[in-house]
């Protein structure tokens, strides 16, 4: 797939140099591929046109359940689409031009999608031949797209709420969650560590030591200092463009999580797929709501 044919722009690729000067073998070799190909897919995925029938005009049409559920799982999909379009590309610019902090933060992004979509469909799960959704299915969904650490519903009620928000954080800046507070994203990493030990050796100890690497990089910590380090004796000296040896480094360090990352969202998502598939059989999924011309499949 040709990111190039799609949009109309050239396709986002490793800098052959940068590929050049990477660990020799069929593991690095798969990990740029992968890469490539990932990246080719969400961009054309996300280039797709899209909508689907708000639960507003659902309710007014006076349709069943689960065709409401499959439009806000459908929504709930596409946001994973272009989250990683955004994010993977990103990370492959941000290591071209050696600026090693934004590419930690375009791949911890795309870690912490890929957890965030593990963590939801385990939750939004349903069983084969299952005749009606469980009774808190709505608030699954409604927490897959709504929760957060901020509370969001009440800023955007009311402008104003602003400055009664700054005054709640200036007195209590611990006691701010929304009703609605999302899950801690060190456990959605860990179920995806977990999730992936099924097939992997040791997915769980990687994913914890790549996301523990990342957040000292993206902090301003330790991680982060090393970056910009271009001489510690007989001088100590820094400076914005890192040393070669330290963009390889990063790089090899980085790369093959920006990969599996990258996978193992799309395997995700077509278990999302499928569970939508899955809807569309319940009897309360008569009339469903359609797709535009584009399901970021």
């Amino acid at each position: 797939m040709n990111d190039g044919g799609s949009t109309g722009r050239a396709p986002v690729r490793l800098d052959g140099q940068l590929v050049a000067d990477l660990p020799a073998g069929a593991e690095f070799e798969r990990v740029v591929s992968t890469v490539h190909d990932m990246t080719d897919f969400f961009l054309t995925a996300a280039a797709d046109s899209f909508s689907v029938p708000s639960p507003t005009e659902l309710a007014a049409r006076g349709v069943g359940e689960a065709a409401a559920a499959r439009s806000k799982l459908l929504f709930f999909n596409r946001l994973l689409y272009l989250r990683a379009a955004e994010l993977l590309p990103d990370a492959v610019r941000a290591v071209n031009e050696s600026r090693l902090v934004s590419f930690a933060l375009a791949t911890r992004g795309l870690l912490e999608t890929a957890a965030v979509a593990g963590y939801h469909t385990q939750c939004l799960a349903t069983e084969e031949g299952a005749a009606a959704l469980p009774s808190d299915y709505g608030d699954r969904l409604r927490s897959a797209v709504l929760a957060g650490r901020f509370d969001w519903r009440r800023f955007l009620a009311d402008p104003a709420a602003r400055l009664v928000l700054i005054e709640a954080y200036d007195a209590d800046p611990n006691d701010q969650q929304p009703p609605d507070s999302a899950k801690s994203i060190m456990t959605m990493v860990d179920k995806l560590g977990r999730r992936l030990g099924e097939t992997i050796p040791k997915a769980r100890g990687t994913i914890q030591f790549d996301y523990a690497l990342l957040s000292d990089i993206c902090h301003p910590s330790a991680g982060s200092n090393l970056v910009f380090l271009a001489e510690s004796e007989p001088r100590m000296r820094a400076e914005l463009m890192p040393q070669r040896v330290t963009l390889l480094g990063v790089a090899t360090m980085l790369l093959p999580c920006l990969a599996y990352s990258a996978q193992a969202l799309r395997d995700l998502l077509a278990e999302l797929e499928e569970l939508d598939q899955r809807l569309t059989r319940m009897p309360t999924a008569a009339v469903a709501p359609p797709l535009a011309e584009g399901d970021g499949a």
